[in-house]
């Protein structure tokens, strides 16, 4: 049986009470975030390749992720993919 990379990372980092590192992961994955913002998949992971959520979208999104039980905070909104990360 393979177990892929994401899904071992994420069984030890909550094991062990390590944070998911990006708003996305936090979200359960494009789908899933796209899902609780109300967005296509497509708009959500341009998002992610670009690094940054469109500054008009943040506010919406805190409160929809704030909605959904999911503990974020703005500076999470504003560097979606951790402070000082860029996209590739």
């Amino acid at each position: 049986m393979r177990i892929s990379r994401c899904i071992l990372y994420d069984h030890v980092a909550q094991t062990i009470g390590m944070e998911q590192t990006t708003l996305f992961d936090r979200g359960g994955g494009i789908r899933k975030t796209a899902e609780i913002l109300g967005e296509p998949p497509s708009t959500v992971q341009s998002w992610k390749n670009a690094g940054r959520i469109p500054a008009a979208k943040q506010p919406v999104v805190l409160e929809k992720f704030l909605a959904a039980g999911i503990p974020v905070t703005l500076e999470d909104i504003v560097w979606p993919l951790g402070r000082g990360t860029e996209a590739a």
